[in-house]
């Protein structure tokens, strides 16, 4: 009887991603800027433009918080092979593959990302339990509209964006009203997963996503968690955004306040950030110098008190006077 040979798992045709850290160069030229004597004593400041960005790396530990989400994620039809065309990867990220393409079924320009570290498969299943949690909250989120896995890869589904907050401010300044307005997106998004006991944890510019029409709108899911559960930090989003009491541990909702705080000093100064100069509670000048609202200062030493209590929730913050009284409801592109 003639024996076949076993064949390999099928993997879906719809993309071939395999992971290679071309970020190699970049992360050692980033490791030596950091740590450089002359950085640390004298250029506090880096400009947005010039930072090179690196995808961290993820901790290879499988916590017990595996358990706490979503099983069953689909896996892709052969109808989903031939639902997108025009293919073109416009990104990578610390978890995904991101390609532009057109969407013959809804024809509209979509994003598909493929995932390029499945081993660390509790980030992706994150993004799927909240997508179920947070379906149809797309005001002010900017949510995955679908999920596969096919045993090799995630793919997840999403709408184009034009930008976001962090490319913009490498072309241009934002003005007072554009900040403002952000801040209060980012919040009432913040105030929706609160509603659903769900911390971000990884609020940053670039998960600041603005649509054709000015919009912003919070996304990137995979370290979201229940608010209260202790958390590991290696598996939280960047250590400069991350609130003191995530680095012990804890997620509470004002965590992600902190980390918008840090947004707020970023898009001010156009500058990033240094947790190692941080002495804001103090009026530390070398941070306010760049504040020259008062009111945007104020809200920065707010969102980035030590005490969590006192940063206060986005559930009560969006009701902050200088929202009610900006003047622009939309970015200007």
């Amino acid at each position: 009887m003639q024996h076949t040979q076993s064949q390999p798992p099928k993997q879906n045709l719809l993309f071939f991603p395999s992971y290679i850290d071309e970020n190699k160069k970049d992360q050692s030229l980033r490791n030596s800027l950091l740590s450089s004597e002359e950085y640390n004593t004298k250029y506090y400041f880096c400009p947005i433009s010039k930072i090179y960005r690196t995808p961290p790396i993820p901790s290879k530990r499988i916590t017990h918080y595996q358990k706490l989400f979503v099983e069953g994620v689909p896996p892709p039809t052969d109808e989903l092979e031939k639902r997108f065309v025009d293919m073109k990867l416009i990104g990578t990220g610390s978890y995904w593959n991101v390609y532009k393409c057109y969407d013959k079924k809804t024809q509209q320009i979509k994003v598909v990302k493929v995932s390029i570290r499945t081993n660390h498969s509790i980030n992706y299943k994150k993004e799927c339990n909240s997508m179920k949690i947070l379906q149809n909250k797309t005001m002010y989120l900017a949510l995955n509209e679908e999920m596969y896995y096919d045993s090799i890869n995630f793919y997840a589904i999403m709408p184009k964006f034009e930008t976001t907050v962090w490319d913009l401010l490498i072309k241009k300044e934002m003005n007072n009203n554009e900040i403002v307005f952000t801040m209060w997106c980012v919040l009432m998004g913040l105030k929706i997963m609160n509603i659903h006991d769900l911390v971000h944890l990884d609020v940053k510019l670039e998960n600041l996503l603005i649509d054709k029409n000015g919009m912003v709108k919070l996304g990137d899911f995979g370290t979201s968690t229940k608010v209260g559960e202790v958390v590991d930090s290696d598996e939280c989003g960047e250590g400069r955004y991350l609130a003191p009491e995530v680095l012990q541990g804890h997620a509470l909702f004002e965590s992600d306040v902190y980390s918008l705080g840090i947004c707020l000093f970023e898009m001010v100064s156009r500058k990033i950030f240094n947790p190692l100069s941080f002495k804001a509670e103090f009026g530390d000048r070398s941070l306010l110098k760049f504040f020259k609202n008062e009111a945007l200062r104020d809200m920065f030493l707010n969102f980035t008190s030590s005490v969590p209590t006192k940063r206060g929730t986005p559930s009560l913050l969006v009701n902050y006077t200088i929202f009610e009284t900006n003047e622009i409801m939309s970015i200007q592109l």
